[in-house]
Parts: C-alpha cells; structure tokens; sequence
C-alpha cells in the first residue's frame, strides 16, 4: 500500500485510492467489523467515551437534534439518548447487518449518505465519527453535512489525527489522513470554518474533533508541523520491520496465544504474517470469532495454567494489559515498543 504526502497541507492519501464505486462495495458487503462490536463490553466503554467527549464539545450550545452519518450498530446514539433524552435523534448507516442488530427503537436509515435527502433534516449538528477517512471525496461529504443543518447548526467531525502518525495510516480504507491546516482547506472549500478543534482524551487513542459551522475563513491557514514526514515515515518503516522482530522476540516458544481480537489484531495479522502464524489460539475479554478461528475467553493462569501471549491490542494500552496479564500468572510478549 502506497500512500502521498502533501508538504503544503500535510495531507495523506492513497496514491490511487480506490474508486466511489469499490469504497460503497466495501460497505454494502457485510461489513464484519460490526458483528463483533454487538453486546462487547470493550466497545460499549469507548461509545461511552465517544459520547461523554461529544457532549462535552457542545456543552455550550442549545442542542435539541443530531444527525449521525454512519451510525453503525446505534450504540453511540444509545449511549446520547441516555445522557440527553430530549435529544432528536437519527442516523444512517451503510450496512444492512449492523443496522438489523440496533436497538428496534433507534432511527436508523439503512444507505448511503447520497440516499439521503439533507436538505429536509434541518439538525443542530451533523455528526460523523470515525468516517470521513473512508470517504472518496471530503469536500462532497461536507457539503452534504452542511445541507443537513439548521440554523446555527453545526458540523462535528471527529477521526483519526493526522498529525500524530498512527495505526490508522496502515488501513486499506482509510484513503485520507487529514491534518489541522488539510481539514482547514476542505472545510473552505465546502463553505465551513473550523470554530473548535480537540484531540480525543487518550484513552480513546490519537483521534480529533474538529466543530464546524457553515461561514467563510477570517483567520490564517495553521502552521504545519516541519518534522511531519520524517515522523510518518519513521512509523511506516518500522511497521515494515515488524515481522521480523516479532519472530526474534518470539523466539522458539512452544505454544502462543494472542490477547485482542480487534483492529490491532487485523494489522498485526496483515503486517506480520509469519509471526501471526506462530498464534495457536486467541483470547479476548469477550468470546466470538477472528478471521474464522474461535476466540476463548480470557483466563487467569491458576484457570488453565501460564501461557504465553502475544498482545494484539492498541500500542497506548499494552503497558496496562501487560501488567494484568502478568499479576494473573501469565508471560506477555508487547510489541508497542517495536512500533
């Protein structure tokens, strides 16, 4: 995979990115990220999250209506209907299977974002979390936000934060990676301004929210960062070393388990095969299946004895996983050190 990098905006993207037509593919498919995010634990803490942060960003604002573009399973709309019970809520989501498994009462439109007419909503904000990175065209996207609004309303976007170099960078459909001064360019372009920006509290991982309203730019374009691409390469070439040092640190144990069974387990299966293929089984807090293998719940070594384990979890929490797994009897192989 092969991305670009802008030296006037910071922007990255695919150096050719999939087309409109392979992006709604991708999405119209069954989609199995969302099958495994129904009654998980872990994932209703971070819509918990998700929610606490939003809310917090408009705590200053009359906020009667939200529009969700991607809503996904509904948990997060869930999680607002139940801190803001007034709030009007609606949403819409691509994926006909995580619609289907949504709480009945939640209003949730299975399509795309085109199939929607905006212009009718007439909402104090238009929310997308975690989308507009898997978009073809930014500009169109927020265009299509802003038609949805009010009077006063706003646009909040949050997505992964592109002037930290993360994990992000290394997900096929991830086809932008927006910095503060890239995210100023689409949003000028599509009749925005940006009014508020905040990175994500840490233990979301390296996320942004950018509040915008519709009005013309009065300020000047944000400073990029200068050592920007030396940093973003560095974080590129060593995940390209990773399966070798995975396999080193590996070494010739008899037996491995891996600890995860989300993203960070996909990318540690696509950008470290041969270690990957040193995993005999997977554990996780919440049983269900990874990549057609069953995945056990976890368990303290007095259970089943000491195992080692790989940990394929997000870098920014594997210090705290690894010391649980350890006070439970257990040998833990990181790997955030390495990336």
């Amino acid at each position: 995979m092969e991305k670009k990098h802008c030296e006037v905006c910071g922007l990255i993207r695919h150096s050719s990115p999939p087309s409109q037509a392979a992006i709604e593919s991708i999405f119209s498919r069954d989609y199995a990220l969302h099958a495994r995010l129904v009654d998980n634990a872990f994932e209703t803490q971070r819509q918990s999250l998700y929610a606490d942060w939003l809310l917090d960003l408009l705590a200053t604002s009359d906020i009667n209506s939200i529009f969700e573009i991607g809503a996904g399973t509904g948990s997060l709309m869930a999680e607002l209907r139940r801190r803001a019970p007034h709030l009007r809520l609606k949403g819409v989501e691509p994926v006909v299977s995580a619609v289907s498994q949504a709480a009945a009462d939640l209003d949730i439109e299975v399509g795309l974002l085109r199939d929607i007419d905006t212009a009718s909503l007439k909402v104090d904000v238009v929310l997308s979390v975690n989308v507009i990175e898997h978009v073809h065209d930014p500009v169109e996207f927020l265009l299509q936000s802003r038609a949805a609004l009010s009077e006063g309303g706003r646009v909040v976007v949050i997505c992964p934060d592109g002037e930290r170099p993360s994990t992000e960078m290394l997900i096929y459909d991830h086809i932008h990676s927006f910095t503060l001064r890239s995210f100023e360019k689409i949003a000028q372009r599509a009749g925005l301004t940006i009014t508020d920006r905040q990175p994500a509290p840490a233990t979301l991982g390296a996320f942004q929210a950018v509040v915008l309203a519709p009005g013309r730019v009065t300020s000047a374009a944000s400073p990029m960062i200068d050592d920007l691409y030396e940093r973003r390469f560095g974080f590129l070439n060593r995940w390209q070393q990773l399966d070798q040092a995975l396999l080193e640190r590996i070494g010739n144990c008899p037996s491995l388990y891996a600890f995860g069974s989300g993203e960070n387990a996909q990318l540690l299966r696509a950008y470290a095969p041969q270690a990957w293929g040193k995993v005999d089984g997977i554990v996780a807090d919440s049983a269900g299946v990874f990549d057609g293998r069953p995945i056990a719940l976890y368990e303290p070594a007095r259970t089943n004895g000491e195992r080692t384990i790989l940990l394929a979890v997000r870098p920014g929490i594997q210090a705290a996983v690894e010391g649980r797994l350890v006070a439970d009897g257990h040998k833990v192989i990181r790997c955030d050190d390495l990336i």
